[in-house]
């Protein structure tokens, strides 16, 4: 199984389909440290820490550094995965795309051909549609 988007496919891409499978990801990525902050300043509290000085020297901070990190990475992992299922989402209920073409395009990262930048030039190929 090969996700799209890390694959080595994805840099033989029109940017226009590249972009727009990756603009979802990567803002619920960006939106994943929203509840990572909630997440740190309850911590905070629980653990005794100030949010106003560093964690170093503070008891329970290791805890805390560890926690904050295992939630960071968590978290955007969430928001990464969510990202594709919105996307897939979006294809099923508004373009009608069926579960199979979700599949081929999402988890085998086979695309149709006309996503692929030309050998003549990205340009010429999108004058052309």
């Amino acid at each position: 199984m090969r996700l799209l988007l890390l694959s080595d496919e994805a840099k033989k891409l029109k940017p226009k389909y590249k972009y727009r499978f990756a603009a979802l990801p990567f803002a619920m990525i960006l939106l994943s440290f929203l509840p990572l902050r909630l997440f740190m300043n309850w911590l905070a509290s629980i653990l005794g820490i100030s949010m106003n000085a560093a964690a170093r020297g503070q008891p329970h901070s290791g805890l805390f550094t560890t926690l904050t990190v295992v939630a960071m990475i968590t978290l955007i992992v969430l928001g990464y995965v969510l990202g594709f299922v919105a996307n897939a989402a979006i294809l099923y209920s508004c373009y009608g795309w069926s579960a199979e073409k979700l599949r081929d395009v999402f988890l085998r990262s086979n695309v149709p051909e006309h996503w692929y930048k030309s050998e003549r030039g990205e340009q010429a190929d999108d004058l052309n549609g």
